[in-house]
């Protein structure tokens, strides 16, 4: 399994969580606890993910 590293991510990038095809965007981030407030970017509606660790997320290269 390759290494992974951990990517610098700030509130606004579109990033993909566990490799998966949703794009997320990056609504708010807790600097002590690492968690991320993700919302989607495909949904009609809001929808929003709270309490994803940043270490399961990557930069979305581009948004499709």
């Amino acid at each position: 399994m390759p290494e992974r590293r951990l990517s610098v991510v700030v509130v606004g990038d579109p990033v993909r969580v566990d490799d998966g095809a949703d794009t997320w965007r990056v609504d708010a981030r807790d600097p002590k606890t690492g968690m991320l407030t993700l919302e989607s970017l495909r949904s009609m509606t809001r929808m929003r993910w709270e309490g994803v660790h940043e270490f399961r997320v990557q930069r979305a290269g581009m948004f499709s």
